[in-house]
């Protein structure tokens, strides 16, 4: 069976809204121009001799202006259709085979060195312009990458796989053809998150007892954050502790003097999540 060619044409739609509730630093009110952007990949099964040109065009555009880095994004928000209509030559070899319709469970947009898997299926249908593939999907969870402006860029390479109605039939592997580089259909800026720490604004212990003091860390998304706390007293260091589960527990030992000692907690930030401080009194009583 000789595939010519697959005509596809995907929108990307209907994220504003859920991603809010997210790692946003900067919705926009009104979406950037939608833009159409295309990339034709050779798509092939050596073993089956078969190999077909397929030639994507995708329509969308970001929700959003800026994201937060190593953010979570939850799934299903970024949801996409896709048409891809078959030659006639090969519209009757398919249904002639049982093939119903197809799914590609690796297709992915890419932003930075990270992958927003965008899983694809659906079945074949017919209208005036002849057989297609009628498919949606919906991104699976995934993590912004570190903080810079990066393109959203169609993916280079994936994997479509025929339905004999439930059943995994033949699997082609789809990698750019010659000539092509992988087209962005928009740009965002990845940007550090804040954070925020708070601690209670008094500690009151005895002399020659350990004074300890917890830690409440939180990052731009309301999520718990991961790194480091310390505790300072002037200069002097007098614990660190690691962020778990959104607190820090730190234990400022026993040779604090007696009397007002102002203590200040700064979490140390990473390469995703800025820096903050709080300020805390220690009083050690006789």
């Amino acid at each position: 069976m000789n595939i010519r060619r697959i005509t596809a044409r995907t929108a990307i739609a209907g994220a504003t809204t859920a991603l809010a509730a997210g790692a946003l630093v900067g919705i926009s009110t009104t979406a950037a121009n939608a833009v159409d952007v295309t990339n034709t990949y050779n798509c092939s099964n050596a073993g089956l001799g078969l190999s077909f040109l397929s030639e994507m065009t995708v329509s969308g555009d970001l929700p959003v202006p800026q994201y937060g880095a190593g953010a979570p994004v939850p799934a299903g928000i970024i949801n996409i259709t896709a048409k891809a209509y078959v030659p006639d030559d090969v519209a009757p070899l398919l249904a002639g085979a049982g093939v119903t319709g197809a799914k590609s469970k690796d297709y992915a947009a890419h932003v930075g060195t990270t992958a927003a898997g965008i899983p694809l299926s659906g079945d074949f249908a017919t209208d005036e312009g002849g057989t297609y593939w009628d498919a949606a999907g919906a991104n699976s969870a995934f993590v912004t990458p570190a903080p810079g402006t990066y393109d959203a860029l169609l993916p280079d390479a994936f994997t479509l796989t025929a339905m004999q109605g439930d059943t995994e039939s033949i699997e082609m592997d789809c990698v750019l053809a010659d000539g092509q580089v992988p087209q962005s259909f928009g740009s965002i800026e990845i940007v550090k998150q804040s954070s925020n720490i708070s601690v209670p604004k008094t500690v009151t212990v005895k002399k020659g007892k350990a004074a300890k003091l917890t830690a409440t860390f939180s990052n731009g998304t309301g999520g718990v954050g991961i790194g480091k706390v310390v505790a300072k007293k002037g200069s002097k260091t007098l614990d660190t502790a690691t962020v778990k589960n959104g607190m820090a527990k730190l234990n400022l030992g026993k040779k604090l003097p007696v009397g007002k000692n102002k203590i200040t907690v700064t979490y140390v930030g990473n390469p995703s999540i800025n820096t903050s401080s709080a300020k805390t009194t220690v009083i050690v009583k006789k």
